[in-house]
């Protein structure tokens, strides 16, 4: 099933891992929370068959480096301008899901230039979900505001990943059960991620310009295991 390869390119200051496939016309994959390119394996062979496929890890996620800074939608965005500059791409159709959604929009807002086609996925804007916000919201959105306090979700959450994400994959899914399958089946293995050294100072960087966001945690392409977490909070600057 993931039988794409496999990269690591040093692109705007970081090194950025993705996964590739096929020759075409190239097509570039964002990945959302709390994911990494990992979550394209199925879309990836089919869209293979006609196009030059590109899904990297962002920023913060995967096996991406992990910066204490960057996490604002324009920084993320430069890194995939970047990134294909250094594959040598011009021109690609952009694909984003979720929080690649909000880094595509952002990259065509500011390179409307470089992108053919684009497609934006599972996406509330921020701001909508800010300027709306009231106890029923926030309890939907727990997440955003828990994720705001400097270094407690660290403490908290570290040695306990497994829990965090199977909450989140199977609280968001249609089929819980297709989940908890999967991560047995897995050994739950492919939710544990390695970690940067990375959340406190972004948190606090989100928080006070409400323009950046630090770090999410994601499956990773290895089975290593995770020594710190980090933390995602949304934004779409």
């Amino acid at each position: 099933m993931d039988d794409a390869g496999h990269d690591t390119i040093r692109a705007n200051g970081i090194r950025q891992h993705c996964r590739h496939a096929g020759s075409g016309p190239p097509v570039i994959l964002l990945h959302g929370f709390p994911e990494t390119s990992y979550a394209w394996r199925f879309q990836i062979p089919e869209l293979a068959r006609r196009y030059r496929v590109i899904a990297p890890d962002l920023r913060g996620y995967g096996d991406t480096d992990k910066p204490s800074t960057g996490y604002d939608k324009r920084t993320m965005a430069n890194d995939i301008v970047k990134l294909a500059e250094a594959l040598g791409i011009g021109r690609f159709a952009l694909i984003g899901h979720d929080r690649g959604a909000r880094v595509a929009t952002r990259l065509v807002k500011d390179h409307p230039a470089l992108v053919d086609r684009l497609v934006v996925m599972d996406n509330v804007p921020t701001r909508v979900v800010a300027r709306e916000m009231n106890a029923k919201i926030a309890r939907q959105y727990w997440f955003f505001l828990f994720h705001q306090v400097a270094d407690l979700p660290e403490a908290l959450l570290a040695g306990r990943e497994e829990i965090w994400l199977r909450h989140f994959f199977t609280d968001w899914c249609h089929d819980p059960q297709s989940i908890n399958a999967f991560l047995i089946n897995t050994g739950g293995k492919l939710v544990l991620i390695d970690s940067g050294a990375a959340a406190s100072t972004a948190t606090a960087a989100a928080i006070s310009s409400k323009t950046s966001s630090p770090p999410a945690i994601g499956p990773s392409r290895s089975t290593r295991s995770i020594s710190r977490t980090c933390m995602p909070i949304m934004s779409e600057a």
